[in-house]
């Protein structure tokens, strides 16, 4: 379950980024 939450959260800050670039 913490690896699932760790991916989910690095592919919410790469949206993140992508968004703001």
């Amino acid at each position: 379950v913490k690896a699932m939450t760790e991916y989910a959260k690095t592919g919410l800050e790469g949206l993140k980024a992508s968004l703001e670039k």
